[in-house]
């Protein structure tokens, strides 16, 4: 009798302590009346009552929880905690929708793990989490088509360049999952290639063999050694300092790795008679103000200029726009502002970005490998433009916290402008001509551009490397404008 009595004395002060939270459940399907049990069994939810968009369930109830229209979440003018999404067979446009709607009554959501996540028994219903602003970008998936995700892989012998990176890394597991003959992967960066060796070790096995290489892709000789003894016969060039600002206040350096990085691989490309070399461009290689971007155009042009020249090897570039989570993206800087309680700063009000995910970037470059017959520049559709600020506001909102502003004095966290950096614009582009034909790839483009012939090009580029050998930054740059014309200088 006194052990029980003891117990229920423990019991009350621990749920006295317990903070109880109160949630209103969207979703009266089974996950939901799943949810509500699990639920009632922790003791730590009251459940307000349940929404759903289904007319017909109004009014009825769910183990004596009350189902809603999703319009009485409009009246509330009491305190619900959180807002439960419970219903994970949405199809991505509706789940949106629903997202923005119940961020505009100005509620926290929680959502349940996904169907797979649920039968595969990696989550339990009960397993409720924060939204990531990654699910809210990506739009309804384009499955690659089969052959052009083979044909180009399978018993090659591929080199990725930068492989370490955002981008690299993941055509490199990518690739690692179609069988070619062998794959080597280069990095200058020593923690970036540790990484990987970590993250696609599993993949290596006598049929599958993968080389991890350190290196520096501008070094002539050891390209030449490296392609010569593997018998590299396609080549994805990643490769590049990516970071507008840092290699606008380090021209020198940014340009002798991007450009000539670029012209190593196609020297050695066609010495050693390669079958393809692609080149992974950026749209800030249309009309640059930057460096970077002018960098990166000058490598289009080479590669251009070697295709046009050369029959053996097919040179093609694929052009494309930001890549959600890369290195230098702005989701994990606001991710980590938010995380530390600090301002999210954005450059300017106005600016835009497209985005696309490293998954779905990286299946359409090897797709577009398939597709290249030498010389195209390919553009992958990036989809609907995206406002920064308004990626700002929802990833606050998502993280269940306010935004501070004069509406709001007493918010969490503060949007703060900061000014256009140094070569930045509000928007980027991926066209030069304004041409582009489609391929029997829905997401998949080809523009047509002209650029400079390859005897003309060539000894720019050289006098260009000698000025850069000699860190001598206004040669180098008068070369630069010979070369981009229409690249604005923005110091």
């Amino acid at each position: 009798f006194i052990k029980i009595i003891l117990r229920d004395f423990l019991r009350s002060l621990t749920s006295s302590n317990r903070k109880i939270q109160k949630v209103v459940i969207y979703g009266a399907g089974s996950a939901g009346a799943q949810l509500i049990s699990s639920l009632r069994t922790s003791g730590d939810f009251k459940i307000l009552f349940i929404v759903d968009d289904n007319k017909k369930l109004w009014k009825r109830n769910i183990s004596g929880i009350k189902i809603k229209s999703p319009e009485s979440l409009k009246n509330i003018n009491y305190k619900i905690d959180n807002v439960l999404l419970a219903i994970p067979s949405l199809n991505l446009q509706r789940r949106k929708q629903i997202i923005y709607k119940i961020q505009d009554y100005g509620f926290s959501i929680l959502e349940v793990p996904s169907i797979d996540e649920i039968t595969e028994g990696k989550a339990k219903i009960e397993n409720l989490r924060r939204i990531n602003i990654e699910d809210l970008l990506q739009r309804d998936i384009v499955n690659p088509i089969p052959e052009l995700l083979i044909n180009s892989i399978q018993n090659s012998i591929v080199l990725i360049t930068g492989a370490g990176g955002s981008i690299g890394s993941e055509i490199g597991l990518q690739l690692c999952k179609l069988n070619p003959k062998k794959l080597i992967l280069i990095d200058s960066n020593e923690k970036n290639l540790y990484e990987l060796i970590n993250n696609l070790e599993k993949f290596n096995s006598k049929s599958n063999k993968i080389k991890f290489v350190l290196g520096n892709c501008c070094d002539k000789m050891f390209m030449d050694r490296l392609i010569k003894e593997d018998k590299v016969e396609l080549i994805f060039h990643s490769s590049a300092y990516k970071h507008v600002n840092l290699v606008e206040k380090n021209p020198i350096q940014g340009l002798l790795n991007n450009i000539l990085s670029s012209y190593v691989l196609c020297h050695l490309a066609t010495l050693h008679k390669i079958d393809k070399v692609i080149l992974i461009s950026t749209d800030k290689a249309v009309r640059p103000t930057n460096i970077m971007g002018a960098s990166k155009r000058v490598s289009e042009l080479l590669f251009q200029a070697y295709n046009s020249y050369f029959e053996d090897t097919n040179f093609s570039i694929v052009r494309f726009g930001n890549v959600l989570n890369s290195s230098g993206s702005v989701i994990p800087l606001f991710r980590n502002q938010i995380k530390n309680g600090k301002p999210l700063t954005i450059t300017h009000p106005k600016v835009i970005r497209y985005f696309m995910t490293i998954q779905e970037a990286a299946q359409l470059v090897i797709q577009s490998s398939s597709l290249s017959k030498g010389g195209e520049v390919f553009l992958l559709d990036m989809g609907e433009p995206v406002e920064i600020l308004d990626l700002a506001k929802k990833m606050i909102k998502l993280s269940g916290l306010t935004i501070k502003d004069k509406k709001n004095k007493d918010g969490d966290i503060e949007i703060i402008f900061t000014g256009l950096k140094s070569g930045e614009k509000l928007y980027e582009e991926l066209l030069i001509d304004n041409k582009s034909k489609p391929t029997i790839h829905p997401l998949i483009y080809k523009a047509e551009e002209t650029f400079i012939p390859y005897l003309e090009i060539l000894p720019l580029i050289k006098e260009l490397e000698n000025y850069l050998r000699k860190n001598d930054q206004s040669n180098s740059l008068k070369v630069l404008k010979k070369l981009v014309p229409e690249w604005k200088k923005s110091f």
